[in-house]
């Protein structure tokens, strides 16, 4: 990537919703310039309608970047002729202190306090001890392990990959039925992609203890929403905490908004003006990257899929 000529041209489209990105090029030795011309495109979209016909029509792209975490509804667009990127692991920080609330709130049973309109007779669990096993080794799982540290579970991390993770035991994916038999806490970090649909399905849930809770702050895809609902209701798993669902949103009448042993919280794990600062943060510092020609960060494998 050359930087002869003067800054690096870059585009941000749709210019419809690309507000939040006003004034990101400052002082990162880019400026903004028409796609027709531009090197890099900030898409501020987060949705891939119109993008390919803009990928067509511009052959000087080397680079793309994403403002999402979650590329699914991208993948059909993403090709092998630029560099593409993401927001992946922007967020890691508030998702996993949303997922680790989630946790907390299903182990100290909250939501039967919070619903019981009475005093009510004592109850919950303490996570010393408890074996926390988290699907997906990125960002998210590496700040949960950190977060959980002071309470000493034993946390164990399932991936593709090897994966060094501090407070962490990493075991490969195919050992999944293996630890969800012995998982207290079962936790979904992973990217959505065309392998992992539904990765959890009944099969899945029925290995895990009755005493187990699950937790999805990935994606909704993850899950098998119909296998959790029966879970839930044959009393099987002791409780859910959704924050991402499959549909999303869930239609009004789902059962799983009035279960008492589940929690939804409407895909906030990342919400207002923190969220969008952080996405606003990754762009430009891949702006400052892409001038100084040094890797970019949440690299994006058009192959995998995220």
């Amino acid at each position: 990537m050359s930087n002869q000529g003067g800054p690096r041209r870059v585009a941000v489209l749709p210019e419809s919703t690309g507000a939040w990105l006003d004034g990101v090029h400052e002082g990162t030795g880019t400026v903004r310039a028409s796609v027709d011309v531009a090197e890099g495109l900030l898409w501020s979209s987060g949705s891939a309608a119109g993008l390919r016909e803009v990928l067509s029509g511009s052959p000087s792209l080397r680079w793309v970047h994403l403002p999402v975490a979650g590329i699914d509804g991208f993948t059909e667009v993403l090709d092998t002729d630029r560099q593409w990127t993401c927001a992946k692991g922007a967020n890691a920080e508030p998702v996993a202190e949303h997922a680790l609330a989630l946790i907390l709130a299903l182990y100290r049973r909250l939501p039967d306090f919070a619903r019981g309109g009475s005093w009510q007779a004592r109850a919950g669990r303490s996570l010393r001890g408890a074996r926390v096993v988290v699907l997906g080794a990125g960002a998210v799982a590496r700040a949960l392990v950190d977060l959980l540290r002071p309470f000493h579970p034993h946390c164990v991390v399932l991936s593709l990959s090897p994966r060094a993770l501090e407070g962490a035991t990493w075991s490969h994916v195919g050992d999944l039925e293996t630890e969800l038999t012995r998982a207290d806490v079962l936790v979904l970090a992973a990217a959505a992609t065309s392998a992992n649909e539904r990765i959890i399905d009944a099969k899945r849930l029925d290995l895990l203890p009755r005493e187990a809770v699950l937790v999805n702050v990935g994606r909704g895809t993850l899950l098998d929403h119909d296998a959790l609902r029966r879970a839930l209701l044959a009393g099987s798993i002791a409780g859910a905490a959704l924050d991402v669902t499959d549909p999303e949103p869930l239609p009004d009448d789902d059962p799983l908004f009035a279960h008492p042993g589940c929690v939804v919280t409407c895909h906030s794990a990342t919400v207002g003006e923190s969220g969008a600062e952080l996405l606003r943060d990754r762009a430009r510092a891949n702006l400052v990257r892409f001038v100084q020609q040094r890797p970019l960060l949440g690299v994006i494998d058009p192959r995998r899929g995220y």
